[in-house]
């Protein structure tokens, strides 16, 4: 079978990106809570959830809104019973109890929940790097696009920061 060229415009990225998927589901698996996501996942859960958005008001929402929406489907128990969740002095303080109670405190599979919650963002990096993809190919062609494909899809960096929700 003879690859032509148009063939191989389809098939290295496609390649490429999928290798990165791999290489984040594979780097975040068993992995514990980064310090950050204690805040964000369940300030998005209770952002989808409850359509309350008091946790975490100083980043905007849309990313943890991506990360908590598979969250919808795991039938989690929050914490809006628990009286420091919702009257904590501090919004900051507020925050890091909630994510505490979601992820620890109330019986939730905590690994179930970093999973659920870092897949769109891992997904969301996929996407973005075959935007960047048809974008760079649509300016200088096939041979540029697939180098600046590479070094974006296996980039240390991007690789470590597209895997945390």
């Amino acid at each position: 079978m003879h690859i032509t060229p148009s063939m191989k415009n389809k098939i290295a990225p496609c390649i490429l990106l999928g290798s990165m998927f791999f290489l984040m589901i594979a780097s975040v698996w068993n992995e514990s809570a980064i310090m950050d996501e204690l805040a964000h996942i369940p300030a998005g859960y209770s952002y989808v959830a409850l359509m309350d958005m008091r946790l975490n008001p100083e980043h905007p929402p849309l990313i943890k809104d991506l990360a908590a929406f598979p969250l919808l489907f795991l039938r989690l128990r929050f914490p809006v019973q628990d009286e420091s969740f919702w009257n904590a002095e501090n919004v900051h303080d507020r925050q890091w109890a909630a994510g505490s109670a979601l992820l620890y405190n109330f019986g939730n599979d905590a690994d179930k929940i970093l999973f659920w919650a870092r897949l769109p963002i891992m997904l969301l990096a996929v996407a973005f790097g075959g935007l960047l993809y048809r974008w760079i190919f649509s300016l200088y062609g096939g041979t540029t696009a697939l180098l600046v494909l590479f070094f974006y899809a296996l980039s240390p960096t991007i690789l470590a920061h597209s895997r945390f929700g």
